[in-house]
């Protein structure tokens, strides 16, 4: 009894509360390293998979707090905003895969990839490149790179890779939306008449966020603005975003950029100017916070808050800006099968909310 009493007043100690608009978050800090957590998903109720940008790949246990380096990943250049960067877990029957978003080496360049593996204890094995995305730069900056699973279709993100006007070109990868099937290959019924198949949507910067509602099973994507512009888009297929010749944004020197609106091209459903820096992005399901059923939480960087946003037939509602004395760029969010909430900050750590 003892034990367990001095494990449960550690715990108390490690959480910090946070009132919200419906409830009081209890945040716990249950892992804690050294460098950027870009991606993590849950393998089982109590281990966790999760990328270091500089290129490892962890299994956490987070009850007995141990952690295995995953062997077996690609070749990764870890380079300015690049290096390992999403993670997905899928599971058919008592197999397990995982899908990587990673900055890979082509010559001098360096570009967005997207591979696949079988997870074996802490190895990766049969490792294959499902894509890798048709763009020419060597520029440290903008690489995606968010994956969504759904309907045996793959959709992931590439940034502008730097080089802005190459978004509104379909014969490359640059600021684009991806969907393939599940073997990498294009499915016959993606939009684009002409440029390259595999383009869901274009137009892009950043998006460093993308999920699926599972309630309306639309997709949404959050992006980087240049100096403000920050966007939360509902993406369509076929559909030109703008970037770089329509945004609310402005050159980090103080010039704007472009127009605020074009025919022809789609306006986000909210735009943030002064910027939040968003970066990872889920919709919350699960019954611990019933009140947040279908809303958007989005992982924001420079601001240091989860973003809580009420959508209502696609339409920007509201927002609530939460945690925001946490003092950490957050990465990703993600909410676990229990209702639990998770994220992870630059700093290397991963935290829990719970009620």
């Amino acid at each position: 009894m003892k034990v367990i009493f001095l494990i449960w007043i550690s715990t108390l100690i490690h959480a910090k509360t946070f009132k919200t608009e419906n409830y009081t978050l209890k945040v716990n800090e249950i892992f804690s390293g050294d460098e950027v957590i870009w991606g993590f998903d849950f393998l089982d109720k109590e281990r966790i998979l999760f990328s270091e940008r500089e290129g490892a790949l962890w299994l956490y246990n987070q009850k007995s707090k141990k952690r295995l380096k995953v062997t077996g990943l690609p070749i990764i250049k870890s380079y300015g905003q690049g290096g390992l960067l999403d993670v997905l877990i899928e599971k058919v029957k008592d197999k397990v895969f995982v899908y990587l978003t990673y900055s890979k080496p082509i010559g001098d360049n360096i570009t967005t990839a997207l591979a696949k593996a079988q997870l074996s204890g802490n190895k990766l094995i049969n490792l294959k490149d499902l894509f890798i995305a048709k763009t020419d730069s060597d520029k440290r900056v903008h690489f995606g790179s968010r994956i969504v699973l759904t309907d045996n279709k793959i959709f992931l993100t590439v940034g502008d890779r730097g080089k802005r006007q190459e978004s509104q070109n379909t014969e490359n990868h640059h600021g684009t939306v991806v969907r393939l099937n599940r073997d990498g290959s294009i499915p016959k019924d993606n939009p684009l008449k002409s440029g390259l198949k595999s383009i869901w949507s274009y137009g892009h910067r950043n998006p460093q966020g993308l999920a699926m509602d599972p309630f309306t099973k639309e997709l949404w994507s959050v992006e980087f603005g240049p100096r403000g512009g920050d966007e939360i888009n509902h993406i369509k297929p076929g559909v030109n975003y703008g970037w770089p010749v329509i945004t609310y944004g402005s050159e980090f020197w103080g010039p704007s950029i472009g127009t605020k609106t074009k025919e022809g091209m789609e306006q986000p459903v909210k735009y943030y100017t002064p910027s939040i820096s968003p970066s990872g992005m889920t919709f919350y399901k699960g019954e611990t916070f019933r009140k947040w059923q279908g809303n958007m939480l989005i992982a924001a960087l420079g601001s240091q808050f989860i973003m809580r946003v009420t959508l209502k037939e696609n339409k920007f509602v509201s927002e609530e800006r939460m945690l925001i004395d946490i003092n950490e760029r957050i990465r990703q969010v993600r909410v676990r099968d229990n209702g639990l909430i998770y994220f992870s900050t630059d700093s290397g750590k991963i935290y829990e909310i719970s009620k």
